[in-house]
């Protein structure tokens, strides 16, 4: 699938930062920290060959049409061009063979685009189509392709084989089969059409840090007085003070030691996640691991402010 005459391609050299900032790598940050983003990919992975395997027969009936049709285009176009270059006469017989074969090779093109998008101009998201992956998986990737999907938000693009950046539609977002574009395997992207343009070149990257999207979709409002919290951070808590790996922890590098606790926190959620599957993102946790690091870089001995080293 290309991206069309507009926008346009930007012969932009690759920084050293661009594969963290690939759309599948920010979505496995959205789902769990670092020390955790191998097992996010996988869950990543799971979803997206669910979607595949959801349309693959679909999605290659059509494609095998096109092709037939497509080929008997070509071979009528060079029957025409022969029969011109001999001088021979053929009057209306091949555009009258010609015209239906077009149509019906670009058909298939028509039906998967608006199996994506709906009929006409893109003007709205569609319902995404998620076969499995759990509900607060899915929900996080959804936030995710929302914010995307405005056009306020960090501008996706592709590389292509010569390094050109080409910039793709926020709508792209928009589309049912938005899931796939977080798959590893190109020939599952390639089943997305852009709404405009026919093929994407290669892995789409964003134009923003991991940690700005994530701050950008953090939420706002904190609970009140008297209401009920969504998750048992309380639980959590007590169940940390008695594990022993805590003694385990660096506090030598303030980061790694939040971090940590971070990791140990998820892991908690979502071993004891109801039937649900849904456990708190890890930006929801990361403010109840800083107090932790801290206090234990305290009792330890270290300063107040922990700076370990300072």
């Amino acid at each position: 699938m290309s991206a069309g005459k507009s926008p346009a391609a930007i012969p932009l050299a690759r920084d050293n930062n661009e594969d963290r900032r690939s759309l599948a790598r920010i979505a496995a940050r959205m789902l769990a920290v670092a020390e955790l983003e191998d097992q996010a990919l996988e869950e990543i992975d799971r979803i997206a060959s669910g979607i595949e395997r959801a349309v693959r027969i679909e999605y290659l009936l059509l494609a095998v049409s096109f092709g037939i049709f497509a080929a008997f285009t070509l071979t009528g176009l060079l029957v025409w061009i022969v029969a011109g270059l001999t001088g021979t006469d053929l009057g209306w017989r091949p555009m009258i063979i010609l015209v239906p074969m077009i149509v019906l090779a670009a058909a298939p093109v028509l039906t998967w685009r608006v199996r994506q998008y709906g009929l006409g101009p893109v003007h709205a998201k569609r319902p995404a189509l998620y076969p499995i992956g759990a509900t607060a998986s899915v929900d996080t990737l959804e936030k995710l392709f929302e914010h995307l999907g405005r056009r306020s938000g960090p501008r996706a693009y592709f590389r292509t084989r010569s390094g050109e950046k080409r910039y793709l539609s926020h709508r792209i977002f928009w589309g049912r089969l938005r899931g796939l574009l977080l798959s590893d395997n190109a020939s599952d992207c390639a089943m997305v059409l852009p709404p405009l343009g026919f093929r994407l070149g290669g892995d789409i990257f964003i134009e923003a840090e991991p940690e700005e999207i994530i701050a950008a979709l953090k939420p706002k409002r904190r609970a009140g007085p008297g209401r009920e919290p969504k998750y048992a951070y309380t639980d959590s808590l007590i169940n940390l003070i008695d594990n022993p790996a805590l003694d385990e922890i660096d506090l030598t590098d303030e980061t790694k030691a939040r971090r940590q606790v971070e990791a140990m926190l998820v892991t908690w959620f979502q071993d004891h996640a109801d039937t649900s599957g849904d456990s708190p993102r890890a930006d929801m946790v990361r403010p109840y691991a800083e107090k932790i690091a801290k206090r234990l870089w305290i009792t330890r001995g270290g300063r107040a402010d922990f700076s370990p080293e300072a």
